[in-house]
């Protein structure tokens, strides 16, 4: 992380950031009509009128977004993601075995 974080800009910094949270968002629209059918979910207190076409439309939105970044920010991202989830595998795995 600290070669990627000295290697690149703070441009660069701000688009990896981005990326992050543009997955974030698509992971969000597309787990909305999945989680609409699922039984023993209760109903929403709202219902949006064309709720999983605007989560579609979002997803494509979101790709498109996504394939216009370029190779370095994607394996960059890739890597920070990766690094994140390690971190938080580790603390994960520590915090749970120090609690039984």
């Amino acid at each position: 992380m600290l070669v990627l974080t000295l290697k690149s800009s703070f441009v660069a910094a701000l688009t990896i950031s981005a990326i992050a949270r543009l997955v974030t968002y698509a992971v969000t629209c597309a787990a909305l009509p999945v989680l609409g059918r699922c039984p023993g979910v209760p109903k929403a207190s709202f219902r949006l009128p064309g709720g999983p076409i605007i989560a579609i439309a979002a997803l494509v939105l979101s790709a498109w977004l996504l394939l216009n970044s370029t190779l370095y920010e994607a394996i960059a991202a890739t890597i920070a993601a990766i690094m994140g989830l390690l971190i938080f595998a580790r603390y994960r795995v520590y915090f749970v075995y120090a609690s039984s």
